[in-house]
């Protein structure tokens, strides 16, 4: 009969009956108006659902819930809601993406992705490389450099994009959408101790012939070697956004410059990786191959990406740099989880 009737004070301690709850039914209770709240400052300032009209954004949120709000609604948080942008601030994940316009008009869109290794010259202990968001081989789209003495970037190599043939056999107009270069040091430990620089240079850029004068170039960022360096590029102005035929030039556009220094002689430690994405309008005899779809008209989406293009050093960073946030970033989150899945496991009763 005793053990009967503590088991059941002991219940009723769990469920909160008495009149002092314990704190797991406070918490729970709490937890639950929590849920409430969300729900509700969900369900408001919804455009077309009956009520929501003349409702407060974040009326029935807690303050930090409103903070968090607010850093989503803030410029990492208009990634989501801005294709355009979001494409060129990481064009790796800009596959299909156009630029917003005031004219809409079938096009189509394509991504290229190519990668190659740069060597130092014979006797040199520096290298470079320029990329330019257009499409014939003749236009040099891909320039490395190197050199037979220190210092030394007065050896210059032209290349091509690898599917530039289909390209401009299936289209005659382009423009850049968005392009990223990515510069590894893939050497030993003991050869990482020079440095790099990464700008977008603009259009009609002349080629340093040396590392002196690379560090004249304008907008630049340097890093150690070691680090690389992860560069995006940046429309100039307004007739970057315009359409332009297969033949134009690396003097037409603004291009990605990567130069480094303090390399050994005659080896091949540095790795280099571009995506491009672009939109095209396909030949006469190319129409009815290939999928087009109307061009975006959204001006709100051109003003928030003039807002970050504007913004000078916002496009240039190391790995190192981006591994650590993404290290910190990950950490803070498996913590935070971590700490709620307790709180979720944790009963006190008293």
């Amino acid at each position: 009969m005793q053990l009967e009737l503590e088991f059941e004070v002991t219940i009723e301690k769990m469920n909160g009956a008495f009149k002092g709850q314990s704190k797991s039914a406070r918490r729970k209770q709490r937890l639950i108006k929590r849920g409430e709240q969300i729900e509700a400052a969900r369900g408001t300032n919804n455009k077309g659902n009956p009520g929501s009209q003349g409702s407060k954004p974040n009326q029935g949120m807690s303050r930090s819930a409103r903070r968090r709000r607010a850093k989503r609604q803030s410029h990492l948080g208009q990634l989501g809601e801005n294709p355009y942008l979001r494409a060129l601030m990481r064009p790796e994940d800009g596959a299909g993406i156009k630029v917003p316009d005031l004219m809409s008009f079938p096009t189509a869109t394509f991504q290229l992705t190519q990668e190659f290794s740069l060597a130092s010259g014979t006797g040199g202990d520096s290298l470079g490389v320029m990329i330019t968001p257009v499409m014939a081989d003749s236009a040099n789209p891909i320039v490395t450099f190197a050199g037979t003495s220190a210092g030394s970037l007065s050896s210059i190599t032209n290349r091509g994009w690898t599917s530039s043939s289909a390209v401009t056999t299936a289209f005659q107009y382009f423009r850049p959408v968005s392009m990223v270069a990515k510069v590894m040091f893939i050497g030993p430990s003991t050869a990482d101790g020079g440095l790099i620089i990464g700008s977008t240079v603009p259009r009609e850029f002349s080629y340093p012939a040396n590392w002196s004068a690379a560090l004249t170039v304008p907008f630049r960022t340097t890093f150690p070697l070691k680090n690389g360096v992860r560069v995006v590029w940046k429309p100039q102005d307004n007739s970057d956004l315009e359409f332009k035929k297969s033949t134009a030039t690396s003097l037409d556009l603004p291009s990605i410059y990567i130069a480094a220094t303090g390399l050994p002689s005659a080896v091949t430690y540095v790795n280099v990786r571009i995506v491009l994405n672009m939109e095209a309008i396909p030949k006469a005899d190319s129409l009815e191959l290939v999928t087009t779809a109307p061009s975006p008209v959204n001006l709100g989406w051109l003003e928030r990406a003039a807002s970050w293009v504007g913004t000078p050093d916002n496009n240039v960073s190391s790995f190192t740099g981006l591994l650590g946030q993404a290290l910190t970033t990950g950490a803070t989150l498996m913590a935070s989880r971590a700490i709620n899945r307790q709180r979720q496991l944790t009963f006190d009763i008293v």
